[in-house]
């Protein structure tokens, strides 16, 4: 199975065109945003299965929560955790979550805010920002759209949901081009997708072998919703028998 093979050969690394008629808005760096006078919680979720992947779900987890910098609190849990019974400061107003593992598809990603982020929201009344790792939890990203436009927030706290729209690599970006994790935003301040700028993808690498024809979208320079496919692409210069390069491109300039 690739993904076990995949989890393998990272770990290897590891110690070695339709307009978009809505406002526009563009991902930006979550930790930004954060006020610094907040009390978060960071926790990142660890995949269940397979158990003998666990301990690299781990590490990928140790990455993950050293790139948050803004928490009072960080912790790794299992997959699922139930964070109205999980430890942390009784004064966390704000909790981060990361998720490395293996994951289905966006129907799974909506069972899993419905049941484990909104209860918590809906208890608290924290903001919660999701950063789902995993491989396709955005494959239909305006289905997590159409569910967050159903709940009901108050008006000082906000769901924040962030997941990959094709296989990704996680977090191992650090050993790997950052273009090969194709990702997309909903928010509950926000009543369509967040999709990112095609300038961070747009003839840069994706991963040969694993993301082949895959598909994602982003919005061009004009500001219109652009569909891009992992291809071999056409370069100026490059012999026909050379082996190709891979790359995220409009149809047309696939090889």
């Amino acid at each position: 199975m690739f993904r076990t093979a995949f989890i393998s050969i990272l770990s290897i690394l590891f110690f070695s065109q339709n307009g978009f008629a809505q406002a526009v808005t563009y991902q930006t760096d979550y930790n930004k945003n954060l006020d610094p006078h907040s009390h978060t919680s960071c926790f990142c979720e660890i995949g269940s299965f397979p158990e003998n992947q666990q301990i690299f779900f781990s590490l990928g987890c140790e990455i993950w929560l050293a790139r948050q910098n803004s928490c009072n609190y960080k912790a790794i849990v299992q997959q699922d955790a139930n964070y109205l019974t999980t430890a942390m400061p009784i004064d966390t107003h704000a909790l981060n979550v990361g998720y490395v593992g293996h994951w289905d598809n966006s129907r799974h990603f909506i069972a899993y805010l419905g049941s484990s982020i909104i209860p918590y929201m809906q208890a608290t009344n924290a903001s919660v920002f999701v950063d789902n790792t995993a491989c396709d939890a955005m494959n239909d990203p305006e289905s997590v759209s159409a569910f967050l436009n159903t709940q009901k927030f108050s008006s000082d706290q906000s769901l924040l949901a962030r997941g990959n729209q094709a296989t990704s690599i996680g977090t191992w970006d650090v050993v790997l081009p950052s273009s090969d994790n194709f990702t997309a935003e909903v928010s509950s301040k926000i009543d369509h997708v967040i999709y990112p700028s095609c300038d961070n993808y747009e003839s840069k690498p994706c991963f040969q072998g694993v993301q082949d024809f895959q598909r994602a979208r982003c919005l061009n320079q004009q500001e219109s919703l652009t569909t891009l496919t992992c291809c071999p692409a056409k370069i100026a210069g490059r012999s026909p028998t050379e082996p190709p390069l891979f790359k995220w491109e409009l149809p047309q300039n696939c090889r």
